[in-house]
C-alpha cells in the first residue's frame, strides 16, 4: 500500500499546485526573478555572489529551466510547482520510515498537499518551493537511519544537507 500512497500524494499535491498555476499575475519578486533570467549564466553567478542575498541553487537551476522551455509565466511556474509536487515523495517515505500506520500517512499526505502556504509557495517563481524538498528528505534518511549521529554520515545525507544549506 506504501506504493499506492506515494502515487496517491504525487497526484494530491500535483492537482492542488497545477490547478493555481496561473490563476495570478505575477508579483514584484516574480518580475524582479524574470528580469534575472536573460542574463549569462556566468553573469548571473557573479551576481549571486556578490548579492549574498538570494541563494544560487535555484536561480541557477531555473536559468537552465527557462532555456529549455521558454519563459511563458506558465511554463516559470512548472518548475517550482514540479519541486513542490517532488516534494510528496520524501513525505511519503518519511511516514514509511516512521513506521506509521495508512491512516497517519494518508493523514499526512493531505496536510502536506492542502496546506495553503506549501500550495501558493509552489506557484511562485521564486526559491521557497526548493526551500522543503532537501529538508524533508534528509529528515527521513535521517528516520531511516535511526537517527544515530554517532555512525559515519552516509552520502546522501552530506549531500541532502549541503543542499539545504545552498537554498
Amino acid at each position: 500500500w506504501w506504493r499506492r500512497a506515494a502515487i496517491g500524494g504525487v497526484l494530491a499535491f500535483a492537482l492542488l499546485r497545477l490547478a493555481t498555476l496561473t490563476h495570478y499575475p505575477p508579483w514584484t519578486d516574480e518580475v524582479w526573478t524574470f528580469g534575472i533570467l536573460p542574463t549569462s549564466f556566468r553573469r548571473l553567478l557573479r551576481w549571486f555572489a556578490d548579492d549574498q542575498t538570494h541563494p544560487p541553487l535555484f536561480y541557477g537551476l531555473l536559468w537552465c529551466w527557462e532555456r529549455i522551455g521558454g519563459a511563458s509565466l506558465a511554463w516559470l511556474r512548472l518548475f517550482p510547482s514540479l519541486i513542490g509536487i517532488l516534494t510528496a515523495v520524501p513525505l511519503v517515505w518519511l511516514c514509511r520510515s516512521a513506521r506509521l500506520d495508512r491512516r497517519a500517512t494518508i493523514l499526512a499526505i493531505a496536510i502536506g498537499a492542502r496546506m495553503p502556504v506549501l500550495v501558493a509557495y509552489s506557484n511562485e517563481v521564486r526559491v521557497y518551493a526548493l526551500v522543503l524538498l532537501p529538508p524533508a528528505a534528509s529528515l527521513g534518511v535521517r528516520v531511516r537511519l535511526g537517527n544515530q549521529y554517532a555512525r559515519p554520515t552516509p552520502f546522501a545525507v552530506c549531500l541532502l544537507e549541503n543542499l539545504i544549506v545552498r537554498t
